[in-house]
């Protein structure tokens, strides 16, 4: 009799041959591999992507309308577990991962798990500048300042499958921010969430400045199409970002002058210079993403 499948690992990528490196961290799980499959989908891949997913013994589907959440619902509709995991193409998981992220399902109550997130050593200088994906690297609950509810990063996080397409899915209008507003919706829907310290996945930082900025330019929109969508639930009229402008100030009336100073005394740090310039991209990213956010979703969020 075949045995039933304990969850599904479900990996989106495009354009990215990292992804080799990432299915071979999740084939080689001290788990037992009869009782979860790992779905790849290709979301409109124009290079040699595809030929690198087909060498391994992964179930490959294509995915023709562009965007993560469009991609990742393809993944909920073939997954045959009762749980699905999600990581990244950029990721690489720990041999433990999957096991621990599971046992964050210790009641019927929790509908979704997130496990840690750390930041992969990289060469690129600006890759070990950058920050951690996830402030905390998700030991912790996440919050963002327009709503209470916590959420879980989608490079680590399983949800119940039955969860998942009672809420249907992702909403595919949001190119970021998607992995907020379904573990919003489940616990809108009555579930709970739940973290695992010992599942922990190696994330990949950008490594130019222009990828940096985009990166926290579409976190932006995100947030403004959230606090659109939300705004019912938030109680609020209109929302003030004051992350980015509060660091923004910090870091050009405090945090600049002192690394002035200190390389005046010291010779010019190259790290901490990188760093702050990495910080002051990701401020101004996040301003521009919530302006032009505002205008596009037509919502009162600065």
């Amino acid at each position: 009799m075949e045995r039933a499948l304990e969850a599904s690992v479900v990996i989106v990528v495009r354009n990215d041959p990292r992804i080799a490196d990432c299915i071979a961290s999740v084939l080689s799980q001290d788990f037992p591999r009869d009782a979860y499959e790992i779905i790849v989908i290709d979301n409109m891949s124009s290079d040699n992507t595809p030929g690198l997913i087909r060498q391994f013994p992964v179930r490959f589907f294509s995915e023709h309308r562009i965007g993560m959440c469009w991609a990742r619902n393809q993944g909920i509709e073939m997954a045959r577990g009762s749980t699905i995991a999600f990581t990244d193409a950029d990721c690489i998981v720990s041999s433990t991962w999957l096991r621990e992220l599971l046992t964050g399902f210790d009641s019927n109550a929790v509908g979704g798990v997130g496990g840690v997130i750390v930041k992969l050593q990289e060469p690129s200088n600006i890759a070990r500048a950058a920050r951690d994906l996830v402030i905390g690297q998700q030991r912790v609950p996440q919050h963002l300042p327009m709503y209470p509810a916590p959420y879980i990063v989608t490079a680590n996080a399983a949800y119940r499958v039955e969860a998942l397409r009672a809420i249907v899915g992702f909403d595919p209008r949001f190119f970021s921010g998607g992995d907020v507003d379904i573990a919003w919706r489940l616990q809108i829907a009555g579930y709970s969430l739940n973290w695992v310290h010992g599942a922990i996945v190696y994330h990949a930082s950008r490594t130019t400045m222009s990828a940096y900025f985009r990166q926290f330019y579409k976190y932006g929109l995100g947030h403004a199409l959230l606090f659109k969508k939300f705004r019912t639930y938030t109680g609020r009229k209109f929302l003030f970002n004051t992350y980015p402008v509060s660091n923004l100030a910090r870091l050009i009336f405090q945090r600049l002058p002192l690394a002035i100073v200190d390389s005046l005394g010291s010779g010019n740090k190259k790290t901490v210079w990188l760093s702050l310039g990495l910080d002051f991209v990701e401020y101004i990213a996040l301003i521009c993403g919530d302006i032009v956010g505002a205008i596009r979703f037509r919502v009162p969020y600065l």
